[in-house]
Parts: structure tokens; sequence; C-alpha cells
């Protein structure tokens, strides 16, 4: 995938979490959950996440600009869920979070993408005795 494909396919899919965001705080109110940590709600500094969330996006663009990481879709992943998580905090002081399906800590699009990120680099550690940075 070209650089800028996949800079577009982040793009729009950080568009796609503001959304659902925007959706649910305008038409579910009571669904959202304000998540003032990090994962799984955990109390962490919101500074230090937000420091932490620049320097994996500037990871990510280094990565996909110096052409050495050969998996795009974790970096697209990884990089549409810190922006879409990013954006809230900057904005709001907090994440809105708003699927809740009862037995995990309410998430949003953003945290699914870092989750498949996540679980796409374990996958392909598993599958390759090494990966190919």
């Amino acid at each position: 995938m070209k650089i800028k494909s996949l800079e577009i396919f982040s793009a729009c899919l950080v568009i796609l979490d503001q959304v659902s965001k925007y959706f649910f705080v305008n038409n579910y109110p009571g669904l959202i959950h304000k998540n003032y940590g990090s994962a799984f709600s955990m109390p962490i500094n919101q500074y230090f996440v937000m420091a932490l969330s620049v320097a994996v996006i500037g990871m990510c663009f280094y990565f996909v600009r110096q052409h050495k990481f050969k998996h795009e879709s974790f970096v697209v992943l990884m990089m549409a869920g810190t922006i879409g998580n990013l954006i809230d905090r900057v904005r709001l002081g907090y994440v809105i979070d708003f699927i809740n399906v009862g037995f995990w800590p309410v998430f949003n699009l953003a945290d699914v993408y870092l989750s498949l990120a996540i679980i796409y680099l374990f996958v392909t550690y598993f599958k390759q005795d090494e990966l190919n940075f």
C-alpha cells in the first residue's frame, strides 16, 4: 500500500471513530462513559497518556515514511486508534466510550482499532519467527 493510501485509510478510520462518538453523544447520551484514564479506564496521568500518544503517532509516521515497516495494517490501525482517542483527550479532557458488552470495560471504535493492531502484531509474531521491521 502506498504512503498516501495508508494515511487516507487511517484518516477514514479516525473520522468513523469521531462520527460514532458524536452520534452517541447526541442521540444516546445515557450510554456515554467519560473515560479519564487510559486502557480499561486505568487511572493514568492524562499528560503522560497524551505524550505517549504523540510518540506512537510519530513512530507510525516514521515507519511509513521510511518504508521500513512491512506490516501496514498494524500501522493504519495503531495510528487511527491513537489519533481518535487523542482528539478526545485534547478536546474534552477525557475519552468518550459507548460500547458496553457487560463483562468488559466500556470502549469505543478507536479502542477496537488499537486492540486489532495488537492482535495483528501477536498473530504476525507467532506466525513468523520474528517481525521484519
